[in-house]
């Protein structure tokens, strides 16, 4: 092999040798690349299954909240009905004996 010949064997060689450096390279920055991605995403998967479980629980929490208020109210209204029931009772039996009274007058 000549001399030129040699010389261009190895020039070919060394820009070879730095084309595989720049992918091994550039092949090493993706496979990081992508083993951070998927960590993130796990973990930002657990965070969002946690804010989610907590939100169910709040969810729970507030439809007990109604269902209290709910008969509460029912209840309180209750109270209510039989209060009037038992003041127009209360009142028919006054006018009843305003009546009773005016009829005995001569």
């Amino acid at each position: 092999m000549s001399e030129p010949q040699a010389g261009a064997l190895i020039d070919r060689l060394r820009r070879a040798n730095r084309r595989w450096k720049a992918l091994t390279i550039s092949a090493f920055i993706l496979v990081l690349a992508v083993a951070g991605l998927a960590a993130f995403t796990g973990l930002q998967s657990r965070r969002d299954r946690a804010a989610t479980e907590a939100l169910q629980g709040e969810v729970e929490q507030a439809r007990k909240a109604a269902e209290e208020a709910r008969q509460d109210a029912a209840g309180a209204k209750r109270r209510t009905e039989q209060s009037l029931y038992a003041i127009q009772l209360q009142r028919a039996q006054q006018a009843w004996d305003e009546g009773a009274r005016e009829r005995k007058k001569p």
